[in-house]
């Protein structure tokens, strides 16, 4: 039954993203775009609540949930001044998923800085000329992004954690940070605005939040 309903849940899930695609395409209202493009995260957090025998930090993983069904729903909304609150919500949603990492793996490697801070602020120095008034708000956005990849690095070498887990969760973090790249491309016109870039986007976030999803849904190994 478990089993049943993680599909059912994933199914709705992947019809929720074709039609958040189609809709986009086809006949932009914006009541149904919200409610497609939100309900894959909102699925994920039900999922999360419910499983049993997952990770002792698993509320840590749910509330960095909550915060990116937050940025969803704010990047989606017209006005782009609510941009900013996207970009403040998904901000407080890599500072749970880190936390999340940190109690899940308390080593610290600070070589695993280096890779990670090059990459992202590489990337800031690209889109930096065209932020204008959004400097800051990035410029802290990129500095939190940095932190986020290095524990989600670092996990990867914890004990504790399940190998799956550990790939998954690499894998999901690395999704999340090619998602909110090329969205930030697309922000400041680094990358013109078409719809493939819209879908890979899209598919890359959910498959990032799917991945740390079920990262969180994988109890500790037991020594």
């Amino acid at each position: 039954m478990k089993k049943t309903f993680s599909i059912i849940l994933l199914l709705i899930g992947f019809l929720s993203c074709m039609l958040f695609f189609l809709i986009k395409m086809f006949c932009y209202e914006i009541v149904p775009i919200l409610i497609s493009k939100l309900t894959p995260s909102a699925l994920m957090c039900i999922w999360l609540i419910g499983k049993k025998n997952k990770n002792t930090n698993w509320v840590l993983m749910l509330c960095g949930l909550s915060f990116s069904f937050l940025c969803d729903l704010f990047m989606e909304l017209p006005n782009q001044s609510f941009q900013l609150y996207g970009i403040i919500s998904n901000i407080v949603a890599l500072i749970f998923y880190t936390l999340y990492f940190v109690k899940s793996c308390k080593q610290h490697n600070l070589f695993d800085l280096l890779p990670t801070t090059l990459v992202i602020m590489t990337l800031f120095s690209v889109i930096a000329p065209n932020t204008h008034k959004m400097f800051i708000p990035i410029f802290i956005y990129c500095l939190f992004s940095i932190v986020f990849m290095w524990r989600s690095i670092t996990c990867i070498k914890a004990p504790g954690i399940a190998p799956l887990s550990k790939q998954i969760c690499v894998l999901g973090s690395i999704c999340i940070l090619c998602s909110d790249s090329l969205l930030s491309f697309q922000m400041f016109s680094i990358l013109n605005k078409s719809f493939f870039y819209e879908v890979l986007i899209m598919i890359l976030w959910w498959i990032g939040l799917l991945l740390l999803t079920i990262t969180a849904g994988i109890k500790e190994k037991t020594e």
